[in-house]
């Protein structure tokens, strides 16, 4: 059982194997995406199981990664959660997501796939100019 105590709405930030609250929202078929990678690949799925990202592994470093920005209703509440595929994207995906969205109460239910390219090499990511959005949906 979920306990919201005195709070309107939630940021969660990490996959299923680093926050319980993520694995929670996948595991109960609430979250509209999922990591379900091989030792090779970055792959990304609905809950249908359609592929919505397969990338290498290998093509992921500090300078290119990509992330899950999604936004769902829990009764009265909006989740956020976020996550990247490694560190630098789940970084990437907490500065994306202080651009985009100024005001938790207006956002809308879906899900977004993204990339972020370090394209001026400062190792930082920039909002919003080294962000692409590859794949998005409700």
């Amino acid at each position: 059982k979920r306990q919201w105590l005195d709070y309107a709405h939630l940021v969660t930030v990490g996959g299923c194997n680093a926050n319980p609250t993520t694995k929670y929202y996948e595991d109960q078929g609430l979250a509209p995406l999922r990591y379900a990678g091989t030792a090779t690949n970055a792959i990304i799925v609905n809950g249908t199981g359609a592929v919505k990202l397969n990338i290498s592994l290998s093509s992921i470093n500090q300078g290119n990664d990509c992330f899950v920005l999604e936004v769902i209703t829990d009764g009265t509440h909006k989740v956020v959660i976020v996550w990247g595929i490694a560190q630098w994207g789940t970084y990437a995906a907490g500065v994306y997501f202080d651009g985009v969205f100024t005001n938790m109460a207006s956002l809308t239910d879906g899900w977004y796939i993204v990339r972020w390219q370090d394209l001026n090499s400062n190792g930082i990511p920039d909002y919003p100019a080294e962000f692409t959005i590859v794949a998005s949906g409700i």
